[in-house]
């Protein structure tokens, strides 16, 4: 090969590497309960506020203590790989053809499935948690404008692509009606365009 058309080739590939990056991950007290990724500082910041609100969401929901920091932790889990999800798109400027919140949520998804033992429920845990969210939520027209799709919805998503994974470990997700039939149907090509997506 010349030499000319090997660097073209390299320079190429280069653009397509994605080379290593720290993303610092920072607990702090902010007046309010949050958690978002900082694309100023390439840094994920979770609020103090918001770790305690999960805890007190939680506890509305299950019987005892070790419930509590169990599920808590996992909706942390959750949360933090939706937000991870969100510096991998900025950071490699990842193409995202919907709502890059949507994404966000499929990466967490993903992660926690494929690095995580249990990690198939700490999304479930988390998707119940948004679904609580939604229950305590009167929606306005601002609701409908959120870069975010509501809460319900994204319940639905996760279980689904949960489900999809694996239906025959999580078909009572289906069986129990927390997934219609009707889009549990869909569930498995879901699954594998969004790990086809992630994986590439």
């Amino acid at each position: 090969m010349e030499s000319g058309r090997f660097e073209e080739v390299v320079n190429q590939l280069n653009g397509f590497m994605a080379l290593p990056f720290d993303v610092p991950v920072v607990f702090k007290e902010c007046k309010t309960s949050n958690a978002f990724y900082d694309p100023e500082n390439k840094q994920i910041e979770i609020c103090y506020e918001f770790v305690d609100k999960i805890a007190l969401d939680v506890a509305e929901v299950t019987e005892t203590e070790d419930d509590i920091k169990r599920v808590s932790v996992d909706v942390l889990l959750f949360i933090f790989n939706h937000e991870l999800g969100h510096a991998l798109i900025d950071i490699y400027g990842l193409p995202v053809t919907g709502r890059e919140e949507d994404a966000a949520d499929q990466l967490s998804m993903i992660a926690l499935v494929w690095t995580t033992e249990g990690g198939e429920e700490a999304v479930i845990h988390g998707a119940h948690w948004l679904l609580s969210r939604a229950g305590k939520t009167e929606l306005d027209e601002s609701a409908f404008a959120d870069k975010h799709a509501l809460d319900t919805q994204r319940f639905y998503n996760l279980v689904c692509w949960v489900y999809g994974n694996n239906p025959q470990a999580y078909s009572y997700i289906v069986e129990n009606e927390y997934l219609p039939g009707k889009r549990a149907e869909e569930c498995e090509a879901e699954y594998s365009r969004v790990s086809n997506s992630w994986n590439a």
